[in-house]
């Protein structure tokens, strides 16, 4: 009698999504000195969006979030940058090291834009720690000249 040729059943693993998605709220508002410097004159509003980021699990470069329509604001106003996770995606996320709490941007013109970044102690709903992490790593922003004459 020979061998018994029986159908070989293999293992099927569930698949894993590798994708992650969370929303999360994007904040600019303009610094409580800022209103102070131009004597209470503020031409601008704050400004808050919900949007969604999609990442893959392990990886840490980091990711951009930006509003849909772009958001006019004024040079020579210092605003305030935020970022909250809404929900939870179970994804680590990471924060760089001594980040600054304050950049500014020379611009043509005589003109500067400056952003102030909240402290973890100050930060969007959280009360723990007080260092410049560094959970904003970088804002993108365009700037309109004056046309030339």
């Amino acid at each position: 009698m020979g061998p018994m040729n029986k159908p070989h059943i293999a293992y099927m693993e569930e698949k894993m999504s590798t994708e992650w998605f969370s929303q999360v709220e994007i904040q600019l508002n303009p610094a409580p000195d800022s209103r102070e410097i131009a004597g209470g004159q503020n031409t601008f509003d704050s400004v808050g969006e919900t949007v969604q980021l999609r990442g893959i699990y392990g990886d840490t470069k980091p990711l951009m979030a930006s509003f849909s329509k772009p958001v006019a604001i004024p040079s020579g106003v210092t605003y305030m940058a935020a970022i909250r996770f809404v929900t939870d995606s179970g994804v680590q996320t990471y924060a760089g090291k001594e980040g600054a709490e304050t950049v500014s941007v020379d611009l043509p013109y005589g003109e500067t834009m400056t952003f102030k970044f909240q402290s973890f102690r100050n930060s969007y709903g959280n009360d723990d720690g007080g260092k410049y992490e560094g959970q904003i790593p970088s804002i993108h922003f365009f700037a309109q000249w004056p046309k030339d004459e």
